[in-house]
């Protein structure tokens, strides 16, 4: 049977004891056996010879930028909630779920929380300085 390999074909036909090498693209003769051994890989000779059409790649839409001042007050923000500057690598997204999971684990409000001072001590309630303690 005359064939148009697919793929390239290699292969031994002991029928006729002759190796056969039938390169993608090009046309040759398979036995009926070789043809069903080789199935996929080959389409009947007399196809058209037009390529097939090219896969679409879709690109995903672009997210919108957000804007510089933006980025920016969600890092102070960040930088509020958990004492150090965050990585220059992260987006806004990427800042306000790091401030979400922070303020769900302390049940904290975002816009309320006290910077950490770094010393592994809390920072002292708002009108507490200075103050004695009570006797």
């Amino acid at each position: 049977m005359e064939v148009k390999a697919t793929r390239q074909i290699i292969d031994y036909d002991a029928d006729t004891r002759a190796v056969i090498v039938i390169n993608k693209g090009e046309t040759g003769e398979l036995s009926e056996a070789m043809c069903e051994k080789h199935k996929g890989s080959w389409e009947p000779a007399g196809a058209k010879d037009k390529p097939a059409p090219a896969e679409k790649k879709t690109k995903a839409p672009a997210k919108p930028k957000a804007s510089s001042s933006e980025l920016g007050a969600l890092r102070k923000q960040y930088r509020e909630v958990f004492g150090k500057g965050p990585s220059p690598k992260w987006d806004v997204d990427a800042l306000k779920a790091k401030i979400a999971e922070k303020t769900a684990e302390t049940g904290d409000d975002v816009g309320n929380c006290a910077p950490a001072t770094g010393d592994g001590t809390e920072p002292a309630p708002a009108g507490a300085e200075g103050d004695a303690p009570a006797s």
